[in-house]
């Protein structure tokens, strides 16, 4: 059993769980930033920092989402790592169940479970690479 929030998002239903989430943010400006992947949506300023805004489930098309003032965002955190990752609505937190790898919420229904570290190292790479620089910190 996993403690997670359940989100909307543009494309279904996603579960985060609650170890990563540090809280749920109106989002203010989001600027967007051509030259990323598709998965940064762009940034906002956040607790007196930049942060990325992100997408947990980016577009099977390609084409990029628009986060806009006003959407809703779940701050993510590990160590110094820190995203928002847009979501249409937080529908609920709730204790999920394991079963055979599937996880399933209390009436049974399929979510889709995203890792936090995971969504972290995504942003932090695709960050890297806007920047021309290397994870690593190198060219």
């Amino acid at each position: 059993m996993r403690n997670a929030i359940i989100c909307a998002t543009g494309s279904g239903r996603l579960a985060i769980e609650l170890r990563w989430v540090r809280e749920v943010i109106t989002l203010a400006h989001v600027t967007p930033v051509p030259t990323a992947p598709a998965v940064i949506l762009g940034v906002t300023h956040l607790g007196g920092g930049i942060v990325p805004v992100i997408d947990a489930q980016p577009a099977a098309d390609g084409l990029r989402r628009r986060a806009r003032a006003g959407d809703s965002a779940v701050v993510i955190e590990s160590g110094e790592a820190r995203a928002a990752v847009w979501v249409s609505a937080v529908k609920e937190v709730i204790t999920l169940r394991e079963s055979g790898g599937a996880v399933t919420d209390a009436r049974g229904g399929a979510v889709v479970m995203v890792s936090g570290s995971d969504l972290l190292a995504r942003a932090t790479q695709a960050v890297s690479l806007a920047a021309g620089i290397g994870v690593d910190g190198g060219p």
